[in-house]
C-alpha cells in the first residue's frame, strides 16, 4: 500500500499467503541484519557475487529515527568499502 511503512505486528503468519511468505524468504536472503563487521562482509561477498557497481537500498522501518539511523549505518558501511578498495 503506498503512503507509510505500517508499524510493525507480532507475527504476518495470519496476513501474508504461502507465495508472499516464499518471496520474501528469498529477499530476505540479501537482508543486512547483524553487526555493522558482520553486515559489510555480506555486502562485500554480494557485490563479488554480483559484480554490481551500484546498491539500491530499501529501508522499509517504521520509525523515522530508526530508518535515518540505519542510513547511517549504510553509509559508513559504504565509506569503509571504498576505503578498503581504493
Amino acid at each position: 500500500t503506498p503512503g507509510r511503512t505500517p508499524p510493525p505486528v507480532e507475527s504476518m503468519d495470519a496476513i501474508w499467503t504461502a507465495a508472499e511468505a516464499e518471496s520474501i524468504a528469498h529477499t530476505f536472503q540479501y537482508a543486512l541484519v547483524g553487526s555493522g563487521k558482520s553486515a559489510a562482509a555480506k555486502v562485500a561477498d554480494f557485490l563479488a557475487m554480483t559484480q554490481a557497481d551500484e546498491i539500491i537500498a530499501s529501508l522499509p522501518v517504521h520509525d523515522t529515527a530508526r530508518r535515518l539511523h540505519a542510513l547511517d549505518l549504510l553509509a559508513e558501511m559504504r565509506d569503509g568499502l571504498a576505503r578498503k578498495a581504493a
